[in-house]
């Protein structure tokens, strides 16, 4: 039987191998053909590759670049956001991502996408170029000055961005500072078809038809497929009624675009012109596909589509194109009540709160017919601290829904929460002692006084009740779920005890009694009661809500999505579901969904502090810094901020580089606690980032009395003095720091950084192995000291402790490990590294060392193919590391593919970042040559 297992098991793995291996085939054949333009042919060879292996990153990149290339947008952006989840560099994924956005006219997904900080110069350039488009596009000059500008400090030769702000100068009507920018290029590059077309542009403005001419005219003779320099060119030839030469240049647009709306628009308007000439029917039904699709000037003539088309994206979500589309279909029909009612929600979603409110005011006789479209109002009144507006449409709201519980709820609301809670409470208070034989009053009483938080005011009226009535179940219920709400589960337990000994199936004190079994953390119990409540009442909100807490207590999330889900369909507006939902999917890492849970939260409560710190955590997941930056800055307005939603705001603020933000919310947080050394040592460490050296040393110097012993402070000392190139302090200090804690990892990673960059003071391999001697079993002592000796490839002390942390109880990362002994052992024992590094790709498959090392090896024992896939893919996760181009180069040569080898050794050899193979890789090319 062992033995049949084997080789179940061995046909297993050859035949996954060989599927794989058929993959990374038909992506190379795929390659090929991409590169000599065969695009139809690619499809065919990536499609193959993919339906063998879905997870072929490369193919996955290669395939949303064909998308894009043949139209395909919406596919082609799925396909890279696809490839940057699997782990895609981000560097190959950029600039084509970008351009994607940019034809489906998505400006505003391109400016929250900050990729500019992880792109390598050249790539960070043209993501700075397709940032300006997008800038423009949305009318935001500034922004896009700012994008050219940036682009310039990277390279100050880069005619694209001499271009750009060129471009932007015409559009200004700036001509004199366009044609400063465009000499600029012209004296860097007389080649530049761009530069070419905007001299012609200018030349044109300046009312120089002919010198226009030339220019478009030598733009062409450099770049002969630019539809834009065709175009100006058509336009000039239109200005001066020459149709048979506009005609000219707008076929050759739509040879090159054949779906450039505005070139059909011009052909077929020409066409009309000549009345020899038949109707191009085919062209006109590509034309109305085309704008019925693309076109928003088409669109805005038909309203229905504007309608359609803004009720489709409210569904799916896309509420700023549905706000689009509403607002313009409402100009044509501005009393459909049905788009205005949609309108102000989709306003509501996107945090328009203004918008909306104005909307729905100039309809509101209207709305009088609609009660929960009333209502909506009714909210938006209080929103905006308009109570007695509001108060006037429940007057009025009252004619026609007298007793509606729905009206009812409202007034309630508006009472409580804009301004007469105070009034309604200092009511109940004045008249508590004549009515203490009253039990309505008293009931209300402690309702509303547990309602608005004041709990002992809530005991007293539930004590007064029991006086009166010691024996009913109910009010002893009610002292009990008070008990609970001050914590004092015990003394509650024992009164749900006398309750239910008075009436066993009381439901309110069967589920309080699950209620402190849930607290205590005994959920087998709280459970069993929660079932036992279920069967009584399958829909009660509150008991399914205990059960999803329960649920999340014990890590059954998807359990709990679905029972808040269920709530959320009982109870539309369950605040609480929507708050947990957004909670469970942010622990999941599934931040749209959470998004989405968050953004309905704040239609009602646009002023909570948590639901938008919460957000506020979720943009910053998904790098939507814009909208991340727009709700901090609203958050710093409020005064009565908690403790921890200032450290959270500052820790936000960081995150978005804004400094000066987390300095002022630490300081803050101060107030509230001004013995908190966490928090003032936090704020030391801004200071001293953002060089704001004297301040740091008055509050080092105030608190270092109290924070001897704190490894912490050391640490934060060891900032300050490494920043004022006191080396030798520094170092001093951080010793200090791990004297107190010899766990304290930071203080020894800085030891570690300062040692490799040269520092000879720094001790840190002399440091770990102190830590080491006195405890064998620091991991990250140990880990950082096989890196060290790895890095400076003292490879036999790098291995052996290697080794020990393959046998240690905790494990750092595994695959790394195995991933840098193959490593240290690929030129003395090839065998031994390919065992080391295939159980480094059996725990991690996707991580980009590993799929180089796996490779490099595959291809110096011979296997070129199956090598140069695993290269291709390592590349698609790490394009500007050298070492894989090298690697792939020299596995092209072994295959025969010499130029293509060329290409890959030339970037390597010349890339700027430290390589330690550029001597081998220079002989190599210089070989082929």
């Amino acid at each position: 039987m062992q033995i049949k297992i084997i080789i179940l098991i061995f046909i297993y793995g050859f035949g996954h191998f060989s599927v794989y291996a058929s993959s990374l085939g038909d992506y190379e054949k795929a390659l090929t053909s991409y590169n000599a333009k065969q695009y139809d042919e690619a499809f065919i060879h990536l499609k193959n590759s993919l339906q063998q292996d879905p997870d072929n990153l490369v193919a996955k990149i290669l395939m949303g670049q064909l998308l894009l290339i043949n139209g395909y947008l919406s596919t082609a952006e799925i396909e890279f956001y696809e490839a940057l989840e699997q782990g895609a560099d981000i560097n190959i994924i950029a600039e084509p991502l970008g351009n994607t956005l940019l034809l489906q006219n998505k400006y505003r997904d391109i400016l929250d996408l900050n990729y500019a900080d992880e792109l390598a110069n050249q790539q960070k350039i043209k993501w700075l170029q397709i940032r300006a488009s997008a800038c423009i596009r949305l009318k935001q000059y500034s922004c896009a000055e700012k994008a050219y500008e940036d682009s310039l400090v990277i390279d100050p030769n880069s005619t694209m961005s001499l271009n750009g702000l060129a471009s932007l100068a015409l559009f200004r009507k700036q001509y004199t500072i366009a044609n400063a920018y465009i000499g600029q290029a012209l004296a860097i590059s007389e080649a530049d078809a761009t530069t070419w077309r905007q001299k012609g542009q200018l030349a044109r403005v300046n009312g120089d038809i002919d010198k226009a001419i030339e220019y478009f005219q030598q733009a062409l003779q450099l770049n002969n497929d630019d539809p834009l320099t065709l175009r100006g060119l058509a336009d000039l030839y239109l200005e001066s009624n020459d149709f048979d030469g506009a005609r000219t240049f707008i076929n050759q647009i739509i040879e090159k675009t054949p779906d450039d709306p505005l070139a059909i628009l011009l052909s077929s308007w020409l066409d009309s012109k000549d009345k020899s000439k038949p109707v191009n029917n085919k062209r006109l039904n590509k034309l109305n596909a085309i704008l019925s699709s693309l076109g928003p000037e088409v669109i805005a003539e038909q309203p229905e589509l504007l309608y359609i088309s803004g009720l489709i994206a409210f569904f799916n979500g896309n509420t700023e194109q549905a706000s689009k589309d509403f607002a313009k279909y409402l100009t044509k029909n501005p009393n459909d009540i049905q788009a205005v009612i949609l309108l102000s929600r989709t306003y509501m979603a996107t945090q328009q709160n203004k918008q909306a409110l104005l909307l729905l005011e100039k309809h509101q006789n209207k709305l009088l017919k609609n009660l929960d479209s009333a209502l909506l109002l009714g909210e938006l009144f209080i929103n905006a601290n308009r109570s007695f507006k509001a108060q006037s449409l429940v007057e009025e709201l009252e004619q026609f829904y007298p007793k509606d519980p729905r009206l009812e709820l409202f007034k309630i609301k508006l009472m409580m929460v804009r301004g007469k809670q105070e009034e309604a409470l200092a009511i109940l208070d004045s008249n508590l002692a004549q009515n203490l034989s009253n039990p309505t009053f008293l009931f209300t009483y402690s309702m509303l006084n547990l309602q608005a938080g004041n709990k002992d005011k809530a005991l007293e009226g539930a004590n007064d009740l029991i006086k009166l009535y010691p024996d009913d179940a109910n009010f002893l219920n009610l002292k009990a779920g008070i008990l609970i709400r001050l914590n004092q589960l015990d003394t509650a337990i024992a009164f749900i005890d006398k309750t239910l000994s008075i009436e066993p199936k009381l439901f309110p004190a069967k589920f309080n009694l699950a209620s402190i079994y849930s607290r205590k953390g005994d959920l087998q119990q709280s459970n069993e009661l929660i079932e036992s409540l279920l069967k009584v009442s399958p829909t009660h909100l509150q008991v399914l809500t205990l059960q999803a807490h329960n649920f999340v207590a014990n890590n059954q999330l998807q359990e709990a999505i679905k029972i808040y889900s269920d709530i959320m369909v009982l109870n539309q507006s369950d605040n609480y579901s929507k708050s947990q939902l957004a909670s469970i999917y942010m622990r999941m890492g599934d931040y749209d969904k959470a998004l989405y849970h968050l953004d309905r939260l704040l239609t009602e409560n646009f002023d909570n502090v948590d639901y938008q710190l919460q957000k506020a955590q979720v943009l910053l997941a998904l790098k939507r810094y814009l909208e991340l930056e727009e709700i901090l800055k609203r958050v710093s307005f409020y005064s009565d901020l908690s403790l921890d939603s200032l450290v959270l705001t500052s820790q936000l603020q960081r995150a978005i580089n804004d400094y000066t933000g987390a300095i002022t919310s630490l300081s803050a947080a101060e107030k509230l606690a001004p013995d908190n050394s966490f928090i003032t040592l936090d704020k030391v460490k801004l200071l001293i980032d953002t060089s704001q050296l004297d301040d740091a040393s008055k509050i080092i110097i105030a608190i270092e009395p109290k924070n001897l012993e704190n490894p912490n402070f050391w640490l934060v000392k060891a900032l300050y003095s490494n920043a004022l190139k006191s080396e030798t302090k520094a170092i001093n200090y951080l010793k200090t720091a791990l004297e107190l804690d010899p766990n304290y990892h930071q203080a020894l990673v800085i030891l570690y950084n300062m040692e490799l960059r040269g520092s000879q003071e720094a001790g840190f391999s002399k440091q770990a192995k102190a830590l080491l001697a006195v405890n064998p079993n620091n991991i990250l002592a140990k880990n950082l000291l096989a890196q060290f000796y790895f890095t400076k490839q003292d490879f036999a002390r790098a291995s052996t402790l290697y080794a020990e942390l393959l046998e240690a109880e905790i494990q750092i990362n595994k695959a790394e490990i195995y991933n840098k002994l193959a490593i240290m052992s690929v030129e003395s024992d090839l065998e031994q590294s390919a065992e080391y590094i295939k159980k480094a790709f059996a725990l991690n498959e996707n991580d980009e060392q590993i799929l180089d090392t796996y490779g490099w090896v595959l291809s110096l024992q011979g296997g070129y193919e199956e090598g140069l896939g695993l290269l291709r893919k390592a590349f698609a996760r790490d394009s500007s590391n050298p070492e894989i181009r090298y690697h792939i180069g020299f596995t092209l040569i072994k295959l025969g593919r010499v130029d293509e080898a060329k290409k890959e050794l030339s970037i390597a050899v010349n890339v700027q970042r430290p390589f330690y193979n550029r001597a081998k890789a220079k002989d190599l090319l210089n070989n082929l040559n």
